[in-house]
Order: structure tokens, then sequence, then C-alpha cells
């Protein structure tokens, strides 16, 4: 009996915190982004071997992702950056079954692919003058639907970090389970062949390629961050003259008709169609008139009554 009222208390000091939660959130989220910048990667520089990764790129690193989650769920009952971490996940109720990971398969692999979906529909109805009916129905319920699903989730967290709910986000509840210490709930990988020479040989090859994963992704981020660093010191050109540009006030730059959805982009100060812009600054990543570098998170809509 003793024991066994140990062992409650162990799982309630374990009980992981909110910065641990977060941060192999954030792994995980580090993680498909250096996963598609090094496709990206692939493509542009490499393009007659890696160019058929472009069009599948979501497919590609839910595939990736399977593989991985399927392996930790079965063998350390946890995501791959929860094992980083050195959490786990535990059933609510009960033992750790197969149902509670293709429940955490679904919320690790499937919802985020998802998602991913949703949100280019979303941003390509946007940015179509003529959107479909199910793409004008998309651009009206989805911000509610997002906000509402990000509001909850929030909540969920706000009320995990003060210890008054169970866990720190929808998809751990909708997948029935709880996250807690690894080392509070130690993990009987009973597999068959455990001992075998070919089982020891895939399980090293996997925490290989798993380590070999985090080091990829950090490494990754900091050639992003300092290739970032690196473009203000590109030549920038010397801006056209606004006398030589022979546009009418209220007409786009672009397609030469009367604005609609008037955007402004920020690094010159011309306003545009939204949709023209925004494809021009996608494909180009400059201003169409001055020729300054631009990305889309410096076009900022004007709403006029």
């Amino acid at each position: 009996m003793a024991q066994y009222a140990a062992h409650l208390v162990t799982n309630v000091i374990e009980k992981p915190s909110i910065f641990e939660v977060l941060a192999q959130e954030n792994l995980a989220d580090g993680l498909r982004n250096a996963a598609r910048y090094l496709i990206s990667f692939l493509s542009e520089h490499y393009p007659g071997r890696f160019a058929f990764l472009t069009p599948h790129v979501e497919e590609f690193i839910a595939a990736a992702d399977l593989v991985i989650q399927l392996y930790h769920l079965q063998i350390y009952h946890s995501s791959f950056s929860e094992h980083y971490y050195g959490l786990k996940r535990v059933a609510c109720a009960g033992s750790f079954r197969t149902k509670h990971i293709v429940k955490s398969l679904l919320a690790l692999v499937v919802l985020p692919y998802m998602r991913e979906k949703v949100d280019a529909a979303f941003q390509e109805a946007r940015n179509s003058q003529t959107p479909a009916k199910f793409s004008r129905l998309l651009i009206k319920l989805y911000p509610y639907f997002y906000l509402g699903w990000e509001g909850v989730n929030l909540g969920c967290t706000l009320l995990y970090a003060i210890e008054k709910f169970r866990v720190h986000s929808l998809t751990l509840a909708f997948a029935s389970v709880e996250l807690a210490s690894a080392m509070a709930h130690s993990v009987d990988v009973g597999r068959p062949g455990n001992g075998s020479v070919l089982w020891k040989l895939f399980r090293g090859v996997m925490n290989g390629m798993s380590m070999s994963l985090v080091t990829g992704a950090f490494l990754l981020q900091f050639l992003d961050w300092w290739y970032s660093q690196r473009q203000p010191q590109w030549t920038v050109p010397v801006p056209a003259s606004r006398r030589h540009i022979d546009v009418a006030d209220g007409t786009c730059p672009i397609c030469y008709k009367e604005i609609s959805d008037d955007t402004v982009l920020t690094v010159s100060g011309f306003v545009f169609c939204y949709a023209c812009i925004h494809s021009f600054v996608t494909e180009k990543r400059c201003c169409p008139v001055t020729g300054y570098p631009a990305s889309d998170a410096q076009l900022v809509r004007i709403f006029t009554s």
C-alpha cells in the first residue's frame, strides 16, 4: 500500500512544467520548418534531382513524420520532441494502449498536415480575384474557426500553467493522454526480439537518426538566421524617379486598372491591388516600381469606407 501511494505522489511531483511542454512543441514546429527549408533548398539548387519534391512537400514531411512518431510512440510512449525533452504520454485512464497510439498519430501527423492544406487553400482563396463558392465560404468561416481553436488552446495552456487542467492542448485531450516525466513512468518496451542483434541494430539506427534530426534542425535554423542577417548587406537599387512612372492616380502599377482592395508596399509607399502585389512580391521578392527587396510581410492592406 505504501509503495502504491508513493507511486501516486511521484506522478504528481514529476508533472512537467509549462516551459517544458511548450519547448517540445517549439522543437516539433522547428523540425517541420527545417524540413520545408531543406526541400526548398534542394529543389532550388538541384532541380534535376529534387524538383519532384516541390509539389508534394507536405506529403513527404507527413510520411517521414509518421514513421518517426510511430517508432517513438511504440518504443517510448512519446512523440519525438517529447522524448527529446524527457517526457512521455500517460493514459488519462488505464494503461497506454494501441488506441492511444492511433489517436496520438492523428493529432501529431494528420492534424498538422490537414491544417497546412487548409491554410494554403485559404491563402489561395484570398489571393484569387474571382473565388469559387467554396473559397468564399472558406474565407468567411476559417478565420473564426482558427480564432476559436487557438483561443481554446490558449485557455488550456493557461489553466495547465496554474495547475487547473491536466493537459495543455486540445490534441492531448483528443488522444486521452497527459504528459509526465519519463523518469517517473519508466517504459517497459517488451517487444518481441528485444535481445536480437537485428532489433538492437534497428534501434541504434533510429536513435542515431533522431539525434541527427535535432542537430540538423538547429544547424538549418542557424544557417537561415545567418542568411537573413546578411541580406541587408546587398546593394539596394536606386529608386525610380517619380516623373518616369507613367501611371495615373488610383491605377495599379501592375495591372494598370483601377485599384481594388488597396494595399501599400511599405518599402516603397506605392499602392497596388492586393492580388497583384501579393503575387508579384511572392515570385519576384521586390517592389515592381522601385526594385527594392520586399516580402509579403511588408504588405499593408488599406480598408476604406
